[in-house]
């Protein structure tokens, strides 16, 4: 656990936590201090995951022994001392928030002028910022709720801020109701679980005779709203992408990434349902994301949006464009993923031109510990097997695939999808290439059986 909480901590933070923790204002313990001291020497040689913690300890403390009571106490008070240090890091970087805090203990020691300044010092920042999302209003109901705290013990009645206060509090309801109704859409469709919409049809209604429309927060999650619930009576996508286009300042990286995976999925789902068009939708909004850094958390693109990138770009043959971008974020992977993930993601961009050695080869250089890649990669092989007439491979391919997933426990449908691709594989091949009679029937049933990757493929080797 807490080489997991260290790991978390950048260079520059493990400096600050040496002045924290050698303050004595934080800390009076001697031996807390040597133990930082030698983890600090520890996690310049090796992952910090990777720390003997009881090598360090027998470094730091050679005359205690192997007392383990005495080595847990220990360790567990200095996990606590960096959770406080965590939080004070937080709180020292919102100026806002800290100022909101300072403004109510000032309040409770009856420091009046202070608390005035203070107050004005924390809403000229609140309105100088970018900012306008729901942690926005949520800071501008916090500023309000201390201002009419104030007044209120000031029994001052003319400078009441009652209703700013309720419209704010409103507001970020609003923006994380619609938020999480959108997650909620999201979700349901991969998970078949239904969410209950407490509260969402009051809010809409509400936002029919209520300016709250205007702000871009909430116009932006309504949109996003009333696309993925099926709404036809505006075009909404097209109002999301004019408000992202004009508003996108007033998000962080984090907010905006949510906003334009909630987008991808509206189109992608409208994709699958035949509407070719808004595959170029899905790549443009990919390609704005990418422009913008949304997709980049920690230094890091995931592995799973760099695939799915890569594939947008290819269905619709930006083959330049995919290839480059391939070799451009590969050193944005986690390394502990990155030479898998570019290897099968540019097997597959070689799959696709068509250069089917060099598919072959990066795929024998693949080895995931993803189950569900491991499937797809295995289906990639299978049906290049199948084109290029590599008969005892294939059908040595399809004994293995077959035992493979007959293993995997936790498939869930994704089991049926492949076992039906291999019972299908092996059908056409059984097949005589002259019994029309017999291809149209096998068509009939791959045409007929839901759970079934790769049907597109299955039924052009019947054409």
């Amino acid at each position: 656990m807490l080489p997991s909480l260290l790991s978390k901590i950048s260079p520059l933070e493990w400096q600050r936590l040496r002045k924290f923790v050698h303050s004595p204002y934080h800390n009076a313990r001697t031996d807390i201090k040597e133990l930082f001291d030698h983890l600090n020497q520890a996690r310049k040689k090796e992952k910090v995951e990777e720390i003997d913690l009881v090598a360090v300890y027998s470094q730091a403390f050679p005359e205690r022994g192997s007392d383990e009571k005495q080595m847990r106490y220990l360790f567990s008070y200095f996990k606590k001392l960096v959770e406080q240090f965590l939080i004070h890091e937080k709180w020292s970087k919102d100026e806002s928030l800290a100022q909101l805090t300072l403004a109510t203990v000032l309040r409770q020691r009856q420091g009046e002028r202070l608390v005035d300044r203070t107050l004005e010092k924390v809403r000229r920042k609140l309105l100088a910022g970018p900012s306008r999302n729901a942690e926005y209003h949520y800071k501008q109901y916090l500023y309000y709720k201390e201002q009419f705290a104030f007044t209120d013990q000031q029994s001052r009645a003319t400078a009441i801020s009652l209703q700013e206060m309720s419209d704010e509090w409103t507001i970020c309801f609003v923006i994380e109701r619609l938020r999480q109704a959108c997650q909620a859409l999201t979700y349901s469709q991969v998970s078949q679980k239904e969410f209950r919409p407490d509260l969402l049809e009051a809010i809409l209604k509400l936002l029919q005779s209520s300016p709250f429309l205007d702000l871009p927060a909430v116009a932006i999650y309504f949109h996003l709203h009333q696309m993925l619930s099926g709404s036809t009576k505006e075009d909404h996508f097209a109002i999301f992408r004019q408000l992202i286009a004009k508003d996108k300042a007033k998000f962080r990286a984090g907010e905006l990434k949510e906003m334009y995976l909630l987008a991808i999925n509206y189109g992608i789902r409208r994709f699958n349902n035949g509407e070719k068009d808004f595959l170029q939708e899905v790549f443009n909004l990919y390609k704005e994301g990418l422009m913008l850094g949304v997709f980049i958390e920690n230094g890091h693109l995931s592995r799973f949006s760099y695939k799915n990138i890569a594939m947008a770009g290819l269905g619709l043959e930006a083959y330049d464009w995919v290839e480059n971008f391939l070799y451009t974020y590969k050193d944005k992977i986690h390394p502990a993923y990155r030479q898998d993930t570019f290897n099968y993601n540019l097997a597959i961009f070689y799959y696709r031109k068509p250069d089917y050695l060099k598919a072959m080869q990066l795929l024998g250089q693949v080895e995931f510990d993803d189950v569900l890649n491991t499937l797809q990669a295995k289906s990639m092989l299978l049906k290049i097997y199948y084109d290029i007439g590599e008969t005892e491979a294939l059908f040595s391919l399809l004994d293995s695939f077959k035992i493979y997933v007959y293993r995997q426990r936790l498939l869930g449908y994704h089991k049926s999808n492949y076992l039906n691709l291999i019972r299908f594989v092996q059908a056409i091949l059984r097949l005589s290439p002259y019994d029309e009679k017999a291809k149209s029937s096998l068509r009939k049933k791959i045409e007929d059986t839901k759970s079934l990757a790769e049907k597109a493929w299955l039924l052009s080797k019947l054409s």
